[in-house]
């Protein structure tokens, strides 16, 4: 499982990487010099699931063994969970909503992103 959230989430970051990248040019296409890319430089060895332990800059979900519910590490999921329950009557609905924080950036992330906000802004 934890392979495939790997895999999965590499790909989307290649995806958006490209995708964020071409809409800033373009837009800066039209009016010069009015968005900035902030790239927080999540490489893999600070992508969910490294080694050493807390060297992720991602939230992660703990992967327990087979037929036991994966549980969100972050640091909102009781309020989350509350709301998600309220909000959606489908099991698989609630579960997804739970899940909401997986690859999100972490607080040391929350951090990088910010560090690359600002230098861009500098730029």
């Amino acid at each position: 499982m934890r392979r495939l959230i790997v895999q999965r989430a590499q790909h989307f970051n290649l995806l958006a990487d490209k995708w964020i990248s071409r809409s800033v040019s373009d837009a800066n296409a039209v009016k010069p010099a009015q968005f900035y890319y902030a790239r927080p430089q999540i490489t893999n060895d600070h992508s969910a699931y490294v080694d050493p332990p807390n060297a992720s800059w991602l939230w992660e979900v703990t992967t327990l063994p087979r037929h036991t519910p994966m549980k969100p590490e972050d640091d909102v999921i009781a309020l989350r969970s509350a709301a998600c329950s309220k909000l959606y009557p489908k099991a698989v609905d609630r579960t997804f909503c739970r899940m909401a924080s997986l690859g999100h950036p972490n607080r040391t992330g929350e951090q990088r992103y910010a560090d690359a906000a600002f230098a861009a802004a500098r730029r």
